[in-house]
């Protein structure tokens, strides 16, 4: 690799891309924790983090699983609470949304999530 880089006379650089949030947008992804309910230990449980990137803040609603319906009921829940919705929320590619994941980076996402 060293000799063909000399050969096309590549240098290398570092680089990178900016990731810059604006205020209101906001990122969803689930996790795992474990938590108490009602003295009964949900271990592994799933939960649904709402992140505002730009303030560092965040909100969190626990599931007992990772579907459509948990996905909604707890956006639903966060956005009551705040008073409002993000304008514009990144999401990862959870199965919940993403169907397929196109060459060149598009999404094909499910019906309902459309």
């Amino acid at each position: 690799m060293a000799e063909k880089k000399a050969e096309l006379r590549l240098k290398q650089k570092e680089g990178y891309l900016p990731l810059e949030h604006h205020p209101g947008e906001a990122q969803a992804d689930f996790g795992y924790a474990d938590f108490y309910e009602n003295g009964k230990l949900h271990h592994e449980a799933k939960y649904l983090v709402l992140s505002f990137p730009h303030s560092n803040g965040g909100y969190l609603q626990l599931n007992y699983g990772e579907n459509t319906e948990c996905l909604l009921e707890g956006l639903a829940t966060m956005f009551e609470y705040i008073g409002g919705v993000p304008t514009e929320i990144w999401f990862d590619n959870t199965r919940t949304i993403v169907t397929d994941i196109i060459k060149g980076g598009g999404r094909e996402v499910t019906e309902r999530f459309q």
